[in-house]
């Protein structure tokens, strides 16, 4: 699969870069020139006798010396126009007549127009070296939309370039060597200049008065990953993979891979797929001195390679035995000698070893062989959206290459975090933000700790493609974290006494039988957004169940029961059950997001099965937690408290409500609350000193009827409910737990 191919980048750091490794700097500013190049010939032309100009513009005038053709397209209108200005004569497409005019300065008269096959067969004098004629070529990636439509043609720095050398059958020109620096063959003027400095100042001095327009250019410019210096595209010889021949296959694999989150499933499926379709080649070749080596030999007198059954076979003992390190360490001889075929018909002076190592995204590529047995498939592969060029892609060319299918069933992509005005993190930039300063702080900044951190890494994983680190954002993660711990911490606290009592489910008041529902619906949705990795979902869902459904709503009603009633009584065990139950579930709903808040939580838990929370079993749902009925019940029953509150406002615990229900509403009410605990219970749900409901017919199933009134009674000084008939004493409830204590203590 393997073959020689000159390469198309290589960074100034003196090796090949894969387009994997490189980033796009927005705002790179180049040295663009617009250039006369005269013509030597041209069958198709009628009419005009004069001297004839070419004009092309190139933001990378360097490579002019390494110019081999100009290119046109075939479909696109071509002009010749006279400069009035200085009368001479230019060949461009139509199309951009007027942008040109506007460059130069000087008004274009349109002389002769004509189609771009007209074009077939001109020639031309090479813009630096004058006794070189040149051709033009047809080419489809000649456009109009900039520049001139004529494109200067350096197949040794372009990859459309050298595709049309290839069509053309054109010796690849390479006067540029692996520092950046023009050779000897450029000329005296040229000879070891740096391209992107000097080089560029060189070439412009030699073009003369064939330079019409030179400007300062700012556009999108590949830079190396890792130093940040721009790069430049130079042929060299390096190895490649045709991926021409797996692509399509590749494709067809990647139809069967979920994508997540699915949210973006389409847009990242989109353009894995488009990186895919465009990559011909994949340069595997590096020039560094670390990495696993491509274990070749070459003829040094010609620079071919060698390889056969024997070598490949021998270098793969070596590796068994050994590591890939024997490349290194050992010396030509050394491994020729296990090499017959080798030692004995060639002069073992006159081979030496590749220097190259592989590819990086080669070596990861293939990771999926060594770590999964039996050529399984892997559930995910978790990586950023960049490795569509890298790992993702590397893999999944690999393993149809090798065992013609995908290497995962899954690819989940994240975010990236970036710094608080939303820049990508580097050590250059000097705003890399270390984790460790997160957790455990800095003489500056105060520390989130680990689970802070761990949460907003769930808030942000996969919602953008962008997530900002920010002191704001992680405050707010921590206060989140806090609020859960609390609310949970409340759990134990009322749990101390508690000895997991088996409670039958038609004991349990309606608020229990409501908070049961909305846990078990809790606990469905949790596991539905773990299946789908919306982890920025379970945030959401935790907090506002927590904050809302537990602490507002369930805490408040049963604080009466859990403080004031008897220990032993029925309803306060009930309670004790749902909260235990709210406790486990919750902490498991959590517990691999913020796993030491989950330790910590369960180590004071009074009824603990481990000595982790880890280690225990999750216990299944009741299916009767599960019911509408209730739901549909207290749905009416929280519209009723609403209303009331949003007249009564947060003073509410002196009102007396009257409530008015229609004959099937009271009928419906009490089949899930006994009449006698219908005041209690009602009170404590909303929040006040007592409730009455009385039956009215003329009261419609939609309607909420009520009216407001100050209790009559007096504050109890036990409960503080306003349930005592007189001022300092205890309510009814209260005397006869009292009581009942006081007897205890006597006997």
């Amino acid at each position: 699969m393997a073959f020689f191919l000159p390469s198309s980048a290589i960074p100034l750091i003196i090796t090949a870069l894969a387009e994997a490794e490189l980033e796009y700097n927005q705002a790179h500013k180049s040295t663009a020139v617009t250039v006369k190049i005269k013509l030597n010939s041209f069958p198709g032309l009628i009419n005009v006798q004069e001297s004839i100009y070419a004009l092309i513009w190139t933001t990378t005038p360097w490579t002019l010396p390494s110019n081999q053709a100009i290119c046109y397209n075939s479909n696109l209108s071509y002009s010749i126009v006279k400069n009035l200005k200085n009368n001479e004569f230019y060949l461009c497409a139509t199309k951009v007549i007027p942008e040109i005019s506007k460059k130069l300065g000087s008004d274009l008269r349109i002389m002769q127009s004509m189609d771009g096959m007209i074009l077939k067969g001109v020639t031309y004098v090479h813009p630096i070296y004058k006794n070189k004629i040149c051709s033009f070529l047809p080419a489809s990636h000649v456009v109009d939309s900039k520049g001139t439509g004529l494109v200067h043609t350096a197949p040794a720095h372009g990859p459309d370039d050298y595709l049309v050398a290839l069509e053309n059958n054109i010796n690849i020109l390479n006067i540029v060597n692996d520092a950046g620096e023009f050779i000897s063959e450029a000329g005296p003027d040229l000879n070891g200049a740096f391209v992107l400095t000097d080089g560029i100042e060189i070439v412009l001095k030699l073009l003369g008065h064939d330079l019409a327009h030179v400007e300062d250019y700012i556009h999108s410019y590949p830079y190396d990953w890792r130093t940040k210096q721009p790069v430049i595209l130079r042929a060299s010889k390096q190895w490649f993979i045709d991926t021409n021949s797996i692509k399509q296959k590749a494709l067809e694999l990647l139809e069967n891979v979920e994508i997540m989150p699915d949210v973006q499933n389409e847009v990242y499926r989109h353009h894995f797929k488009t990186q895919l379709q465009k990559r011909p080649y994949w340069c595997i070749s590096r020039q560094r001195t670390w990495g696993v080596p491509i274990p070749m030999f070459y003829l040094k007198d010609t620079d071919d390679y060698i390889i056969n059954e024997d070598t490949i076979t021998t270098i793969c003992n070596f590796i068994e035995k050994c590591g890939c390190d024997f490349w290194w360490n050992l010396s030509v001889k050394d491994i020729l000698k296990e090499i017959p075929s080798l030692k004995d018909h060639l002069d073992s002076d006159n081979i030496m070893k590749g220097e190259d190592i592989l590819d990086i995204w080669f070596d990861s590529g293939l990771s999926w062989s060594s770590v999964l047995p039996n050529k399984q498939v892997a559930d995910m592969y978790l990586e950023g959206v960049d490795q569509f060029t890298g790992w993702f892609q590397s893999s999944l060319l690999t393993s149809t290459a090798l065992r013609n299918k995908a290497p995962y069933k899954t690819i989940y992509i994240h975010g990236f975090a970036v710094d608080a005005d939303g820049k990508k993190m580097s050590k250059s930039l000097g705003n890399v933000i270390n984790p460790q300063d997160i957790i455990l702080g800095t003489k500056n900044h105060k520390a989130y700790g680990i689970d802070s951190l761990r949460w907003w890494v769930i808030c942000h994983e996969n919602q953008d493609s962008t997530a900002k680190v920010s002191l704001t954002a992680l405050q707010a993660s921590s206060d989140e974290v806090q609020k859960l711990r609390s609310v949970l911490r409340f759990a134990i606290a009322v749990l101390y006494d508690y000895n997991h009592v088996n409670v039958n489910y038609r004991d349990f008041k309606l608020i229990d039988k409501y908070m049961l529902h909305l846990l078990a619906c809790y606990h469905k949705e949790v596991q539905r957004y773990l299946d789908n990795y919306h982890y920025h979902k379970i945030k959401a869902l935790v907090i506002n169940f927590v904050t809302n459904s537990v602490s507002a709503l369930y805490y408040n009603s049963i604080k009466d029961r859990l403080y004031c009633d008897p220990e032993d009584s029925l309803n306060r065990i009930c309670a004790q059950y749902v909260i235990s139950a709210i406790f486990l579930i919750v902490v498991r709903s959590v517990a691999a997001i913020v796993p030491h808040l989950a330790e910590e939580l369960y180590e004071h838990f009074p009824l603990k099965e481990a000595d982790s929370f880890f280690k225990t079993k999750e216990r299944s749902i009741p299916e009767e937690w599960y019911s509408e009925d209730v739901l549909k019940v207290m749905n009416h029953i929280l519209n009723y408290k609403k209303h009331i509150h949003k007249q009564v406002g947060a003073a509410s615990a002196d009102k007396h409500i009257l409530m008015f229900m229609n004959k099937n509403q009271f009928k419906n009410l009490k089949e899930y609350v006994e009449e006698s605990s219908l005041s209690m219970d009602f009170a404590d749900i909303f929040q006040v000193a007592s409730v009455k409901i009385i039956e009215e017919e003329a009261v419609s199933a939609e309607e909420y009827k009520f009216n407001v009134i100050n209790s009559n009674r007096c504050i109890c000084s036990r409960c503080r409910k306003f349930l005592s008939h007189q001022k300092d004493t205890l309510c009814h409830r209260c005397n006869l737990v009292v009581g009942d204590i006081k007897i205890g203590v006597v006997n």
